[in-house]
């Protein structure tokens, strides 16, 4: 039966060789976005407005340029991440409807503000 079988093998070898490559298993569409980047300065969040898309993770990436600690959350999505002066961060987010989504700095909240737009 090996012969047989390295017959059709071989047989069939040029026709597996010239058919198209298969389709990728998700589209660009359906790719994940990139990060989003967030700066912590002086005590304020830059930008103060972030968008992305409904439906799709959302990652967050965020520099604390400060001397001091901070910790960004947002209660509506009830996600926080604290980090140390001049410590980067990231914050995942599971995929939300579309919406505006606050979120501050808890040490200073005064100034610390902003909002994710998911549309």
């Amino acid at each position: 039966m090996a012969p047989l079988r390295s017959g059709l093998t071989l047989l069939c070898l040029p026709a597996l060789l010239s058919l198209p490559p298969a389709a990728s298993a998700r589209s660009p569409a359906d790719a994940d976005p990139p990060p989003l980047r967030l700066v912590i300065e002086n005590h304020r969040f830059s930008p103060e407005e972030l968008r992305a898309p409904a439906g799709k993770p959302i990652v967050i990436l965020i520099e604390n340029r400060d001397d001091t600690p901070e910790e960004w959350e947002s209660l509506r999505l009830r996600k926080e991440y604290g980090m140390r002066g001049h410590q980067s961060g990231r914050v995942v987010i599971k995929p939300q409807p579309a919406g505006r989504y606050v979120f501050q700095g808890e040490f200073h909240a005064k100034t610390a503000k902003g909002v994710l737009i998911v549309e």
